[in-house]
């Protein structure tokens, strides 16, 4: 339950909100006397915890809103090289750390890293298909990527080794 610690300080919530005006009666009602007003008290304190418990809820549906946003969005644009994700990102109106963090509760992985993923895996797939056709610059854009430099030592990164032995491993099978 809620609790009121010094009776002289200010309240923190602001006496416009439900939940704000619901903790001044309760600070009224303990300042005037406790005991006899304890049932009211408790009553209003109940009802400031479900109004609390209810905006949490709204809270957290209005995130998963928009975190599906950012999810579909990079599934339907990886592999476009101009998707910024950090424009997409900051149009939810929430901060970057805070979504990436919230986001890695929901996913298990920042959505940075999704797109990367998305685009790499991409990639590989191109890779494996049509190595021997295109070059490695062409596959990277095709993947989202800007850079093949950049594309190139991330593949290696992910996958473990370059494009072009990638394409070479896939050839033997």
């Amino acid at each position: 339950p809620l609790s009121i610690r010094d009776q002289s300080a200010p309240l923190v919530l602001s006496k416009n909100s439900e939940v704000g005006g619901l903790a001044d009666m309760i600070f009224r009602l303990v300042r005037e006397d406790r005991q006899a007003n304890q049932a009211t008290v408790n009553h209003l304190v109940k009802a400031a915890e479900d109004l609390i418990r209810r905006e949490l809820h709204v809270t957290e549906n209005r995130f998963a809103s928009a975190a599906e946003k950012v999810h579909d969005a990079a599934l339907e644009r990886f592999s476009d090289e101009d998707f910024d994700m950090a424009a997409l990102i900051a149009s939810t109106h929430y901060s970057d750390d805070y979504f990436r963090v919230k986001y890695r509760e929901r996913y298990g992985i920042t959505p940075y890293a999704y797109l990367l993923d998305l685009r790499i895996n991409c990639a590989a797939d191109l890779l494996r298909q049509y190595g021997q056709q295109l070059t490695v610059g062409e596959i990277a854009h095709q993947s989202g990527f800007s850079d093949p430099l950049y594309f190139s030592r991330i593949f290696k990164k992910k996958k473990g080794v370059s494009p072009r032995e990638y394409v070479k491993g896939h050839l033997k099978k």
